[in-house]
């Protein structure tokens, strides 16, 4: 066999590898779909997960008691050891947590994601894109 040929033989099972775990990998998929950094979910995606979903609102106490998603539970800097314990008790393994801030230049929801990923090893954190403006735009219309 010519190298040429054996060098199309890697290409195109590499490339079979990666079609059949992007197919297969469902956190791959959304993010094939959505595009974006790969821990971004769109509202969309959120909205259509068939599992539990915990909503976590990583923006200030006062943003929070002002409006929230129906059943969001605050998480912040501010008070993360106060607020991180409730979340522990509402976690669930299967369950997704989507993560969100005021909007998608808001680094509150990446760093408590990164947080819950890194400090307790949760698998499955998402961080919404678009945050709560992303939410506000979606309900208003």
């Amino acid at each position: 066999m010519s190298i040429f040929r054996s060098w199309l033989l890697i290409v195109g099972l590499a490339t079979a590898l990666a079609v059949a775990d992007t197919a297969l990998n469902p956190r791959a998929r959304t993010v094939v779909l959505a595009g974006g950094p790969p821990d971004e979910i769109t509202l969309l995606a959120a909205r259509t997960h068939r599992g539990p979903l915990l909503w976590i609102d990583a923006r200030t106490d006062a943003e929070f008691s002002r409006d929230h998603i129906p059943e969001a539970l605050p998480l912040n800097a501010d008070h993360w050891d106060a607020q991180v314990a409730q979340v522990l008790r509402s976690w669930q393994p299967g369950c997704r947590i989507i993560v969100y801030c005021s909007q998608s230049g808001c680094g509150a929801s990446r760093n408590a994601a990164d947080r819950l990923r890194r400090d307790y090893r949760l698998p499955d954190v998402w961080v919404l894109r678009g945050g709560w403006a992303a939410w506000e735009k979606a309900v208003v219309r």
